[in-house]
């Protein structure tokens, strides 16, 4: 779930600080883009080792954690078990993660297939002026932009609707979830996880297992994008992943990587969605789709030599499109 107050900034240049206010929304790029084109890879490779029916495979712990009510209570110190089953605990009964792993695993292999362009990631840190963020992210004019990442992010539609109905709505809705980069983060959040998929297999074998086994695939393919090397562990990064449901979400553009990158563009927005039944998986309804202020609170300003013009460019930025009292304040770093 995501935090109340939860508080990220992200890093960028002048020009993105520019698209960001005057079209009120962010773009994220497919993981086929990423700065370091293995970490995808990396994750993928924990997850198969972790959920490989082998249980003699290096870093299984499905034989260590053979039975999911001995780590009830350690998820509960972590206050991180958010599923519940039909008002109850799902995990008050003893569960064989083994009776799972053939499905689990065919999940991740379609994961796997998945193309690397179809899925999409917003990034961001909870590290507040950060010199290393502004030499990584910000080029010749380094900025960062703060905000309030506890609100839901949505992918953006050209056609003018104002509703959505999709399978699976959390394509297009997007939580800012915590990037791990060891393997404690790893273990505990494919055990988060598995909170989740677990619930969807019992029902898929009383209803649609095919179903159950690709919703399964979707959660593994947000896991892997979320799983980086220890090298990375400074950047402190949250990830936002969507897949777009239809190709009417997903636009191109000419970057270093291709000159045809793909991306998509999210925005917050205030709206109320229903399901028309209990299960989880049901067909969904957002409607009435109001475009909102993205939940951004300030904009720093990273080392440069044009801080002054910089900031009365932005203050106008701010005008024009109504960014009321957005505080903009210099970056403490005094040297790039």
């Amino acid at each position: 779930m995501a935090q109340k107050n939860k508080l990220l900034w992200y890093y960028c240049d002048f020009p993105t600080v520019e698209g960001i206010l005057s079209h009120n929304e962010i773009w994220g790029n497919s993981t086929a883009c990423l700065n370091d084109p293995s970490e995808y890879d990396y994750g993928f490779d924990f997850l198969r080792r972790a959920f490989s029916p082998d249980t003699s495979t290096p870093d299984n712990f499905l034989e260590v954690s053979n039975n999911l009510k001995q780590r009830h209570a350690y998820w509960t110190s972590l206050n991180s078990l958010g599923t519940y089953y039909k008002g109850e605990p799902y995990y008050s009964e003893e569960i064989n993660l083994l009776d799972y792993v053939d499905r689990l695993y065919e999940a991740l292999s379609i994961a796997e297939a998945i193309p690397r362009d179809e899925l999409f990631v917003l990034c961001a840190s909870n590290v507040r002026d950060s010199l290393n963020q502004f030499r990584l992210y910000g080029g010749e004019s380094p900025h960062a932009i703060g905000f309030d990442a506890s609100k839901r992010f949505i992918i953006l539609l050209d056609s003018g609707s104002n509703s959505y109905y999709a399978d699976d709505f959390d394509a297009l809705c997007g939580i800012w979830l915590k990037v791990g980069y060891s393997y404690a983060d790893f273990h505990l959040m494919t055990m988060d996880a598995l909170s989740t998929m677990i619930p969807i297999l019992d029902k898929g074998e009383s209803s649609n297992q095919e179903k159950a086994i690709k919703d399964c695939a979707y959660i593994l393919l947000q896991l892997a994008a979320r799983l980086k090397r220890p090298e990375y562990a400074e950047e402190h990064e949250y990830r936002c992943v969507f897949r777009p449901i239809n190709t009417q979400c997903i636009h191109y553009r000419q970057t270093r990587f291709s000159d045809k990158t793909s991306y998509i563009k999210a925005g917050c927005s205030g709206y109320n969605y229903f399901s028309n039944g209990t299960g989880i998986g049901e067909l969904r309804e957002c409607n009435r789709f109001d475009s909102a202020k993205l939940p951004i609170f300030e904009v720093i300003i990273g080392p440069n030599d044009d801080g002054d013009k910089t900031e009365e460019a932005i203050r106008q930025l701010c005008v024009k499109y109504k960014w009321e009292n957005l505080p903009i304040v210099s970056t403490h770093n005094m040297y790039r």
